[in-house]
């Protein structure tokens, strides 16, 4: 299986499978937002990736990337890239989720025991 983009939220990445599914295109979305329940998730893990089978990549990436103008002849376009976040930017967010998690654990820990 190949990835054919990457998403950053779910939406859009079921979207994206379902017009390559619509076109008899085998497509998975791959990434974790906990089942749905954390939906920030994959906006700071690097996203939701939109994965085919390697015989079909071409013909899903000319879906995705609709109706071209140009003269196939003359296309040196470059494959469309989502822009990542930095390395230290990912870890900070992570830990800010982690610490609101925690927070909220012990709020509620602290009414029930007392």
């Amino acid at each position: 299986m190949a990835t054919i983009d990457r998403f950053s939220s779910r939406a859009e990445a079921e979207l994206a499978c379902g017009l390559l599914s619509s076109h008899g295109i085998e497509a998975y979305v791959r990434g974790d937002d906990a089942g749905g329940a954390y939906p920030q998730l994959p906006f700071t893990m690097g996203g939701m990736v939109v994965v085919v089978p390697d015989e079909r990549l071409e013909e899903a990436r000319d879906l995705l990337d609709g109706p071209d103008d140009r003269s196939s002849t003359t296309s040196t376009s470059a494959p469309v890239t989502t822009p990542r976040r930095p390395g230290w930017l990912r870890v900070l967010l992570l830990v800010v989720v982690a610490l609101v998690v925690l927070v909220t654990f012990l709020e509620t820990a602290a009414r029930l025991l007392g």
